[in-house]
């Protein structure tokens, strides 16, 4: 996640909100969008915010917003929605895809590197004679 973009502020409602998207507000966004044992990963949530799913955006609004409203209830969250413009609520959309976007500079470095999971071991082809270490 990029800090550059992890606070800002915005307008909801003709008000202007300090929105704050750090590790902590992203985790209890997962949280309060797990269905049983699936944890919505940060991309599938964007996704979900740009979808039009009310609850992904509730979620986010709510999380952004709480640290600097820490009384906000997710019921005043909903009432600020239905207040607020569709270009409002689309500039806080595109903060929070910027806030949870990785930085272009680690991106450029993870692409340096070859992706593990890809990545083929070298073998000669022979039955290995090693014991394992841990049964499977």
């Amino acid at each position: 996640m990029s800090a550059e973009f992890d606070e800002f502020t915005l307008t909801l409602g003709g008000k202007s909100y300090a929105f704050r998207f750090g590790l902590r507000e992203v985790i209890e966004m997962q949280e309060a969008l797990t269905i049983g044992p699936i944890v919505p990963t940060i991309i599938e949530i964007n996704a979900g915010i740009w979808a039009g799913r009310l609850r992904y955006q509730r979620a986010m609004i709510w999380a952004g917003l709480r640290h600097s409203q820490p009384g906000l209830t997710e019921d005043a969250t909903t009432s600020l929605m239905a207040s607020a413009s569709a270009d409002e609520l689309k500039a806080v959309f595109s903060a929070f895809g910027f806030s949870v976007s990785p930085d272009p500079k680690d991106v450029q470095a993870l692409e340096l590197k070859p992706d593990p999971q890809m990545a083929q071991p070298e073998t000669t082809g022979e039955s290995s004679t090693s014991k394992p270490v841990v049964s499977v």
